[in-house]
């Protein structure tokens, strides 16, 4: 009977011909075999050592980049023209925002609305590829199989798009390059270069290594394949002394011939709709840990959001405040956290507007007020200094001393060491605090807002903040620096519910409810974020589109005030819109950022002065702006809403929503209920649920007709569209026991679970917070969302 040692043997010669069996020769000696993998050398020796035993230790094991870095190391004088300093993946998404930044007026990547941007990840792939395969920047890959020429027509928007992106592969090089950076796979790129330009160089390793082992599973593109060829003598496949995985079935990546290119343009193309934009591209990043993923690491880079926000403008972090009190760290009660935010939702009319923080710190310093008052929760009161402290620290720490004292100050790392899963955290804060001070190190300016801001880019684009980074990984390939497991801690499969709140603090609020149409999205989306949303009422953040769309709303409410008011009825000039919405704009200056406001600041007037011209000659006169309508009762629920303008023929009227955004991106919140969606989109439900509050609005004989989103931006094809709702009798009696079935519920209080969904920010926010006290298996999910399922009792 065959020994394992055998069997391993057998099937690392059947994997492996003919080169893998010479492997096993007495006469090869391992020294002579250069085994290049992707793989740490750990996990190579583990799979090498019970097919050629203690002589695995003996081949020389390197990744393409550290096999790359050491050749470089040992040949300086070849290499001392190139840059110097290897790219982080936070000072590339800079250096992408630099290259966006710089886009002239009309460029087709230039977005002006959304998040400009949102297709920096769609580029970073997209140029990784381009190194990894050999494409020329100016020309655009096809497929080189399967061609139908009788099919080809005029140039494709895809395609257009595609060609604008690769056309900036070699403006971004140039931009590393004078930053003294390099990636990973310009080395590689440099030492096949000095490989050919030097055959003394080259000879060296092919004498040195005459038996190559490729140790991967996938094709290793065409740059290594370039690599390994050279190294290897250009023989041919299969045969030779070149190794590769995958046995007859697969197909050998050496075998192109120099000069002639693999279908390169299939992988990227079908990856990109036809029609679509570069801001909705994206493309799958780095695999391995993400910290961006684990639930720890969120917290502190919350945490140091938070700072930033606040040190940009005071009382500007509120949103990220109110979760951070949350933090088991600081052991604040959910419910003491929830009074605070009910009392400043409370105080944002009059004199006594406020804001978390203030609250906090007003009453963290408030004397009692006799003997009985207990005051502040001292929780909350270290909590407040704590952050105090840390927000005056700001402007007077370098970024690394700012980062130490958020650890050491709030207590994360003694909570770390007590904590029975230390292990993964500390290699969360380990890894966390050497990005930091190698940002640091790199750019001695750096502050804090620049470190967040390059943070939340990456976040945006799909790009992993990983545990490990290549630098380090060139810089010691044999030892793996993290634990390569570490996975998110977010259950996904599961719905929380949380503790409930005190019935003192729950029953005013309920008693003054009135449903409007957001807290009935709010509640069908998730009870939790209705819960959070419209009974806390947390803080909102500041949100530059929300803000934008704020100041086109009021620039086109002044527009028909002043043809109202004025006695010939005529609309004024557009001059007079741009001026409205720009005066706005300038009033909530600190919502944007400098690029951020240069844009839209630039696109708005554009925007509304074509709106202008296109729609001023057929608006109807006869209209209601801004119509808050109350004291709506449909089927013992009171309804409210605010409508941007109610247009009249008789007593025939049609509403008249505004929006801002992309018209495109909104088909689906358009669509009455399907199999996929039985609730329907959010803007139907809107439209239908403004029909029954005007048709119901007794003070007013007015009947609705027709419900009509304006979208004030165009689309693609620059034309503005208006989309109306076709409402029917059945809409009606869906909409209405949506909002009866939705009331009763909040009625009774069932709204302290959430909907288990994996995407739900509130529900992730629970379970990140170890706030549930019971977990719901969701088996299926009615129109409204109710859990049905096992509860589970939260551990003791």
């Amino acid at each position: 009977m065959a020994t394992d040692q055998e069997k391993l043997q057998s099937l690392f010669r059947e994997k492996y011909p003919p080169a893998g069996t010479r492997l096993l020769e007495k006469d090869i000696i391992p020294d002579k075999i250069l085994c290049l993998s992707d793989k740490d050398v750990a996990t190579v020796l583990l799979w090498l050592q019970p097919l050629i035993g203690p002589d695995a230790y003996r081949v020389n094991i390197h990744t393409f980049h550290s096999f790359c870095n050491d050749t470089i190391r040992q040949n300086p004088s070849l290499f001392e023209n190139n840059p110097t300093g290897l790219v982080s993946p936070l000072e590339k998404v800079r250096l992408f925002k630099m290259l966006i930044d710089g886009f002239p007026k009309g460029h087709p990547l230039k977005s002006r609305r959304g998040d400009i941007y949102s297709g920096i990840g769609y580029l970073q792939d997209l140029f990784d590829t381009m190194k990894r395969e050999g494409w020329a920047p100016g020309n655009l890959p096809t497929e080189t199989d399967n061609t139908d020429k009788s099919k080809e027509g005029p140039e494709t928007e895809t395609s257009r798009l595609l060609q604008a992106a690769m056309n900036e592969f070699t403006p971004f090089r140039e931009l590393m390059y004078r930053n003294n950076r390099y990636d990973p796979d310009d080395r590689i790129d440099w030492v096949i270069r000095a490989l050919e330009e030097n055959p003394f160089l080259l000879a060296g390793f092919r004498e040195r290594y005459p038996y190559i082992l490729i140790d991967e599973d996938e094709d290793i593109g065409r740059l290594r394949s370039r690599l390994v060829s050279l190294l290897g003598g250009n023989i041919s496949l299969p045969g030779g002394n070149i190794s590769l995985p995958g046995g007859k079935e697969r197909r050998p990546v050496l075998q192109y011939p120099p000069g002639e290119s693999p279908d390169i343009g299939l992988p990227i193309q079908r990856q990109i709709p036809e029609a679509t934009s570069s801001a909705e591209i994206t493309l799958s990043g780095r695999h391995g840990p993400n910290l961006f993923g684990i639930p720890f690491a969120q917290k502190i880079l919350l945490l140091l959001r938070y700072l930033a926000a606040e040190h940009d403008t005071p009382d500007g972090g509120d949103a990220f405040l109110f979760e951070i009190l949350h933090f088991d760290l600081f052991s604040i009660p959910p419910v003491e956290i929830a009074r605070l935010s009910v009392e400043v939702a409370g105080r944002q009319f009059g004199d006594q507007r406020t804001s978390i923080r203030r609250l906090l710190y007003e009453k963290a310093h408030r004397p009692p007020r006799d003997l009985f008052d207990k005051g502040l929760p001292e929780n909350l009161k270290r909590a407040s200094r704590i952050l105090e402290k840390l927000i005056s620290d700001i402007p007077n720490l370098t970024l690394p001393a700012l980062f130490e004292n958020c650890i050491l100050d709030t207590g994360i790392l003694e909570a770390v060491r007590h904590n029975p899963d230390n292990n993964r955290q500390m290699q969360v804060l380990t890894a966390l605090s050497t990005l930091i001070n190698e940002e640091s190190r790199r750019n001695p300016d750096l502050d804090l807002e620049a470190f967040v801001e390059g943070i939340d880019l990456m976040k945006a684009n799909g790009i992993p903040l990983p545990l490990a980074t290549e630098e380090d990984e060139l810089r010691d390939p044999e030892i793996p620096l993290f634990n390569n497991t570490l996975a998110p801690e977010i259950n996904d499969a599961l719905a929380p519910e949380i503790e409930k709140a005190e019935d003192s603090l729950i029953s005013p609020i309920l008693e003054k409810f009135v449903m409007n149409v957001t807290a009935l999205n709010n509640y069908l989306k998730c009870p939790l974020e209705f819960y959070y949303r419209n009974i806390v009422r947390i803080p909102s953040p500041k949100n530059e589109a929300a803000e934008f769309g704020s100041a086109v709303h009021f620039a086109l409410q002044r527009l028909f005030e002043k043809m109202q008011a004025g006695a010939s009825r005529l609309f004024p000039s557009k001059e007079e819109l741009v001026e409205d919405f720009t005066g706005y704009m300038i009033r909530q200056r600190r919502s944007f950022t400098k690029e951020a406001f240069a844009r839209r600041m630039e696109y708005g007037p554009e925007v509304l002065s074509d709106y202008y011209k296109k729609y001023h000659f057929q608006w109807n006169k006869v209209v209601a702006i801004e119509r808050n309508i109350r004291n709506v009762i449909v089927r013992g629920v009171p309804l409210k809403g605010k409508l941007d303008k109610l247009e009249f023929q008789g007593k025939e009227v049609n509403v008249v929503d505004y929006k801002t955004g992309d018209v495109d991106k909104a088909k689906s919140r358009l669509s009455p209920p399907h199999s996929g969606n039985p609730n329907g989109g959010d803007y139907w439900r809107q439209a239908v649920f403004y029909k029954i509050l005007v048709d119901n609005y007794g003070q007013k004989d007015w009947k609705v007709v027709s419900t009509e989103f304006d979208f004030i931006e165009p689309d693609k094809k620059k034309e503005y569209q208006k989309v109306k709702i076709a409402i029917t009798p059945s809409d009606n009696t869906t909409v209405i026991q949506q909002i009866r079935t939705t009331w009763e519920k909040i009625q009774s209080r069932n709204f302290y679970t959430g909907c288990g969904k994996a995407g739900c920010h509130w529900c992730n926010f629970v379970k990140s917070n170890r706030l549930a006290i019971a977990w719901h298996e969701i088996k299926e999910l009615s129109p409204l969302h109710e859990p049905k399922g096992t509860t589970f009792a939260k551990p003791s």
